[in-house]
C-alpha cells in the first residue's frame, strides 16, 4: 500500500516538485489511471465534494497526483479536466484528467518530424492534404505515438522494443493473474501489395528534320523546278506536318545556296539565247550541232535536250537551283498510362508457433506522378496520326524564314525539353515509374509497409499480468517500456513484451498494476543480403537500371534498419508498347521513311528519254517537279497503356521472437 495519496492543482506547465505538490488539494477516495496503445493516458480520481466550484481555486484544471512510497514522492499522473465531473449532487465528485496537457498538436508534429524520411515515409502514397497525419507519417514505421502521463510530451515508441526495461520474477505476480493467449488468431502466411500509378506520358521536344533531308541528299537539294514549283511549296512556321498531327513546324526556310553563273561556252554564238528569267538557255538551228552531239552549257546547267527534232536541230538547258534545307518541328504527343507493381511478403514464425493462415490483399493509389499539380489540366490530351506519307511540296504557302536562318550542322538529338521538372516520375518522357529511381523508393516503401504489417499480425501475444501493491518499479511503468517476466508457468520460464496497456488502480481494499504485454511469434527474417552499393536512392534517371535480374535491392533510413526488404532487381520488366522507348528517340527515330523525289538528274534523265520534236521540254520538266516527301512515326496513343511489373523479395520477413514454445 502506498504511504500517502496527494492531489495538487497547479497552473499549466508547472513542472513537479516533490515538496511543493506532496499536498492534499482534494480528499481521494478512490484512484484509476488508464493507459492504451493508440490512446491518450487519462485518469478517473473519485475525491470527496468540498464546495460547489468545479476544478481547483482560482479557475485552476490542471492538476498533479502523486504518491509516497519507501519514503520517496513519486509522480503518477499529470493531467487537465476536461469534462464537467460526475456526481454533482452527491457527496463525491469523479474527476476525469486528461494527460494531453500541452499543445498536443504541435508536440506530435515535432515529434513525428524525424520521421517523415525516405523510404518509410512517402507523400504519394497519402491523399493530398492528409501528409501530417499521425497514421499516415508512421505506415512505414512499427511504432506507435504515446503520450507521457507524467509531462504530456509526445513521443514515437517502437512497437515491441521499449526504451526501457523492466524485470519482474514470480514474486511480483499476484497469484494466477498470469495468462497467455492469441487474441486475434495466428498471423496471415503473407500479405500481397499492389502499387497502382497513373499519369500521362508526353513529350514535347524538338527534331531537325532538315538536318536529316539534308544527309539523305548529302549536302543541299538540287533541282531544275523554277521556284514557283519547288521553293514556294516550302512549309512555314507555324503550320502542322500533314494538318492536325503531333508536328508542328518551328523553324523552316530553303536557303538558297550560291552555284556558279549560268555559263556556256556558246556565248558567243549569236544562236544561243538565255530566257528572260535567266533559267532557260536555248542553242537555235544553224549552230551546226550534230543530232549526237555534245555540248558543254558549263557546270550550272543540266544536260541538253534536242529541241525541236530533228538533223541539226537546236538544243535546250534548264539551270540548277540548289537549296539548305531548314525544317525543325516540335513534336507532342499524350499516352495515359496506369501501371501496377504487385509483390508478396511471406511470413516467417518461430518454430513451435501455430502455423500461419490465409492471406492479405491492400492496394495503394498512388497521386499522379506525373503533375506537379493535380489540378494541371490534361483535356489537350489526344493527338490525332500524322499522315503515312507526307508531300512537303504540295502546299502552296509562301516561305517565311528570316534571312539570316543558319545552316544546321548536323542532326539533334531528341530530348524532351523538361529537365528538373520536380515530377515524380522525373522526365514525363518515361514509360514507366516503377523503373526510375524515385519509384524503386516508392517499391521499398510498398515492401516496408507490408512488413510492418507483417511485424503488427506476428506480435500476436497477448500476456496479461497484475502486480500486487505499488512498488517503485512498477509504478514506472509506461508505454514505452518493454518487460520481462519470470514464472514457472510460462514456456522455458519467462516472456519479454511491449507494454500496450497499463491500468494503476487504487480504493480502499488495496492497489495494484495491471499489464498487458505483446509478444512477437517472430522467427527472424531469412533475407539475402543486398548487393554493394545497392541499398541507397539513386538520383532520377533511367539508364542507370540496366542491371541484372539477379541483383539485389534494400533501400532504408539507415544501415541496419530491419524493415528494408531486399528485393531482387525488376530492370527487364520494361513496358513494349508503341511509345515505350521514346525517352531514348532521336530525330531519325520519328521519320519511318524519308523519299527525295525528282532531284535535278532524275529529272533531267527523264525530260532526256522523253524528248521529240512535238513536245516541250518545260511540259516534261512540269511533270517531274522535285519533291521530299516524309513518313511520320504516329504519334496518337493507345486509350491507355496497361503494365505490370512484378517484383519478388529476397526471402521472408519475421520479427525477432519474444516468447518460445519450446520447440526443438
Amino acid at each position: 500500500m502506498p504511504e500517502a495519496l496527494y492531489f495538487a492543482w497547479v497552473a499549466p506547465g508547472t513542472p513537479f516538485d516533490a515538496a511543493q505538490h506532496a499536498r492534499t488539494d482534494e480528499a481521494i477516495r478512490a484512484l484509476e489511471i488508464r493507459a492504451e496503445e493508440g490512446e491518450a493516458p487519462y485518469a478517473r480520481v473519485v475525491v470527496a465534494r468540498r464546495s460547489s466550484r468545479i476544478g481547483g481555486p482560482d479557475g485552476l484544471v490542471h492538476a498533479y497526483l502523486s504518491t509516497r512510497v519507501d519514503g520517496a514522492v513519486m509522480p503518477l499522473f499529470f493531467g487537465v479536466l476536461t469534462q464537467l465531473p460526475d456526481g454533482l449532487t452527491g457527496p463525491f465528485l469523479t474527476l476525469q484528467l486528461d494527460a494531453r496537457t500541452g499543445d498536443t498538436e504541435a508536440l506530435t508534429a515535432a515529434a513525428l518530424a524525424p520521421y517523415k524520411v525516405a523510404p518509410a515515409y512517402d507523400a504519394l502514397f497519402i491523399s493530398e492534404g492528409r501528409e501530417d497525419e499521425p497514421d499516415e507519417i508512421l505506415e512505414g514505421w512499427f511504432a506507435r505515438l504515446c503520450v507521457d502521463r507524467l509531462t504530456g510530451g509526445v513521443l514515437v515508441s517502437h512497437a515491441l522494443e521499449g526504451r526501457r526495461t523492466l524485470t519482474f520474477g514470480p514474486e511480483s505476480l499476484a497469484e494466477g493473474s498470469l495468462t497467455l493467449s492469441q487474441p486475434d488468431g495466428p498471423p496471415p502466411a503473407w500479405i500481397e501489395g499492389r502499387m497502382v500509378t497513373t499519369w500521362t506520358q508526353r513529350g514535347g521536344a524538338l527534331a531537325d528534320f532538315g538536318a536529316l533531308i539534308a544527309r539523305e541528299a548529302g549536302g543541299a537539294l538540287v533541282t531544275l523546278s523554277p521556284e514557283a514549283d519547288f521553293a514556294d511549296g516550302w512549309p512555314r512556321v507555324g503550320q502542322r506536318l500533314g494538318g492536325e498531327t503531333g508536328y508542328l513546324i518551328t523553324e523552316s526556310a530553303l536557303v538558297a545556296q550560291d552555284l556558279p553563273a549560268f555559263e556556256s561556252n556558246l556565248t558567243d554564238d549569236p544562236s544561243a539565247v538565255t530566257s528572260e528569267d535567266g533559267r532557260v538557255l536555248v542553242v537555235g538551228t544553224g549552230s551546226g550541232i550534230s543530232l549526237d552531239g555534245v555540248v558543254d552549257f558549263g557546270p550550272t546547267a543540266a544536260r541538253s535536250s534536242l529541241f525541236p527534232a530533228g538533223l541539226f536541230a537546236g538544243w535546250i538547258s534548264f539551270a540548277k537551283s540548289a537549296y539548305w534545307p531548314v525544317l525543325r518541328v516540335r513534336w507532342d504527343f499524350r499516352q495515359k498510362r496506369r501501371e501496377t507493381v504487385v509483390c508478396r511478403l511471406t511470413s516467417h514464425l518461430a518454430p513451435g508457433a501455430p502455423p500461419a493462415q490465409g492471406g492479405e490483399q491492400i492496394s495503394f493509389g498512388l497521386r499522379d506522378v506525373g503533375v506537379c499539380d493535380a489540378a494541371e489540366d490534361e483535356s489537350d490530351s489526344t493527338v490525332p496520326d500524322c499522315d503515312s506519307l507526307l508531300s512537303l511540296s504540295r502546299a502552296r504557302v509562301s516561305l517565311q524564314a528570316s534571312a539570316d536562318v543558319s545552316t544546321p550542322s548536323g542532326l539533334d538529338e531528341v530530348r524532351s525539353g523538361e529537365a528538373e521538372t520536380g515530377l515524380p516520375i522525373g522526365d514525363p518522357l518515361y514509360p514507366s515509374f516503377a523503373l526510375t529511381s524515385r519509384g524503386r523508393q516508392a517499391v521499398a516503401h510498398l515492401l516496408r509497409v507490408l512488413a510492418v504489417r507483417l511485424a503488427f499480425a506476428q506480435r500476436c501475444v497477448s500476456v496479461r499480468a497484475r502486480l500486487p501493491g505499488w512498488t517503485a518499479a512498477a509504478l514506472s511503468l509506461d508505454l514505452d517500456c518493454s518487460v520481462v517476466l519470470h514464472s514457472p508457468v510460462l514456456p522455458e520460464g519467462q516472456v519479454r513484451g511491449k507494454v500496450v496497456s497499463l491500468r494503476l488502480a487504487w480504493d480502499e481494499d488495496g492497489c495494484s498494476v495491471e499489464l498487458v504485454l505483446a509478444g512477437s511469434l517472430g522467427g527472424g527474417g531469412t533475407f539475402l543480403r543486398p548487393a554493394a552499393g545497392a541499398d541507397t536512392v539513386a538520383e532520377a534517371a533511367w539508364d542507370d537500371y540496366a542491371l541484372s535480374a539477379e541483383t539485389i535491392h534494400a533501400l532504408g533510413v539507415s544501415d541496419d534498419d530491419p524493415f528494408a526488404i531486399p528485393f531482387y532487381d525488376f530492370s527487364a520488366q520494361q513496358p513494349t508498347d508503341a511509345l515505350a522507348s521514346v525517352a531514348k528517340w532521336t530525330a531519325g527515330d520519328l521519320l519511318q521513311r524519308l523519299c527525295l523525289r525528282n532531284l535535278w538528274a532524275e529529272q533531267d534523265a527523264y525530260i532526256w528519254a522523253r524528248r521529240h520534236g512535238t513536245v516541250s521540254p518545260r511540259a516534261l520538266l512540269s511533270q517531274v517537279p522535285t519533291d521530299v516527301c516524309l513518313a511520320l512515326r504516329p504519334l496518337r496513343g493507345l486509350d491507355r497503356v496497361e503494365h505490370t511489373v512484378h517484383v519478388t523479395p529476397a526471402g521472408a520477413f519475421g520479427l525477432v521472437p519474444t516468447l518460445s514454445l519450446g520447440a526443438s
